[in-house]
């Protein structure tokens, strides 16, 4: 396994996105009150917008299930001009996404912004009660060539990933589809979910998203990380600096996973020494 940190010219990654969920807060119930939970972050996002966020809920019925709006939650969003940071508050959370284009080494990008997020939530909730921290890395991995058999992808992603792709050969068989999920448990009631697979088309980040690359579709190998960390009563009242370091917790395992999961080959092409 590769340990070493680097950043790369040309790194595959698509998005990444800090959570934090804490006990409803009803002084971010307002927009006043929001808007001065994100004066925190304004050197990194200054312009800002109100939303509305649906949540829907299934309940059972005779007929099979039917969906039920269970609220409309008020929140306000801050981005950066380029719209490649975004900052989203409601009185129940606070998320932090950055497209690859503006993360560079965790400390100098992503955790500056998270926080100052989580400062300014702090100054609005005095101390939060957090009920979950996640840490979600997208990668998509394109290669000048793309394979049509995934057990060729080895060349860059890691062959422990992609398992039983050649059982085949000796019958001319070609693995043409797969999709893959790892979960894992660590210590300090930390979890990681790796979800991974080939994908064709524009990329994993929609159009609708701000961080959408437009381009011709093609296909990708997509890394999609989740790490998170739950209070082990559920909830758990953190200061700024013991809540930052739960995400200095849950990076540790998303470089570790990257480093493992592709190939020397991979990290030339992410130098820029090869052309994808």
């Amino acid at each position: 396994m590769v340990t070493s940190r680097e950043v790369f010219s040309s790194a595959p990654l698509a998005m990444v996105v800090a959570e934090t969920r804490f006990s409803y807060s009803p002084r971010l119930a307002s927009e006043e009150g929001m808007a001065q939970a994100l004066a925190q972050v304004e050197r990194f996002a200054p312009v800002r917008e109100a939303f509305k966020q649906e949540s829907v809920e299934l309940q059972p019925g005779a007929d099979g299930p039917s969906a039920l709006t269970a609220q409309v939650t008020n929140g306000m969003l801050a981005r950066s001009l380029d719209l490649q940071t975004t900052v989203a508050v409601t009185p129940q959370s606070i998320t932090v996404a950055m497209s690859g284009t503006a993360y560079s080494m965790f400390e100098d990008s992503l955790r500056l912004v998270v926080e100052a997020a989580c400062a300014g939530v702090a100054d609005m909730t005095e101390t939060p009660i957090v009920t979950r921290a996640g840490l979600r890395y997208l990668d998509e991995v394109r290669v000048p060539e793309p394979p049509s058999d995934i057990a060729e992808w080895s060349r860059w992603i890691s062959p422990e990933l992609l398992g039983a792709a050649g059982y085949l050969r000796d019958v001319s068989g070609v693995a043409q589809g797969m999709r893959s999920t790892w979960h894992y448990s660590l210590p300090g009631d930390r979890q990681v979910v790796l979800n991974y697979g080939p994908f064709y088309g524009v990329g994993v980040v929609g159009p609708e998203h701000p961080f959408h690359k437009p381009g011709p579709s093609s296909l990708m190998f997509v890394l999609d990380l989740d790490c998170s960390w739950t209070p082990p009563l559920g909830a758990a009242q953190l200061t700024v600096p013991e809540l930052l370091a739960r995400y200095d917790e849950l990076h540790s395992p998303a470089k570790a996973v990257f480093a493992a999961a592709v190939t020397d080959e991979a990290r030339s092409l992410f130098r820029g020494e090869t052309q994808p």
